[in-house]
């Protein structure tokens, strides 16, 4: 029986790294907005999340830059993965 192991590159290593974390954020800070409003101030579900309460202004505005970033660090890992490979 012969075995077989996928190695993934460089780029595609930091490709997930970097879009785990920026989805893991980004769900986390959705779930801030649209459902702590509806969440009892002395519910213990409310130590997960960031201290003073639903400014849902400021929470839109880091989502909005959050997936901007997102948006950004793919197309930049994607961009440099595509250019080392156009010099190997």
């Amino acid at each position: 029986m012969l075995t077989t192991t996928k190695r993934y590159s460089p780029e595609a290593i930091r490709g997930i790294l970097v879009l785990s974390v920026s989805s893991v954020l980004f769900l986390y800070l959705t779930a801030w907005l649209l459902f702590l409003p509806f969440i009892d101030d002395d519910h213990h579900v409310r130590k997960f999340f960031f201290p003073g309460g639903t400014n849902r202004q400021l929470v839109a505005n880091v989502l909005t830059r959050i997936g901007g970033a997102m948006i950004g660090l793919c197309g930049a890992t994607i961009g440099f993965a595509m250019v080392r490979k156009k010099e190997r």
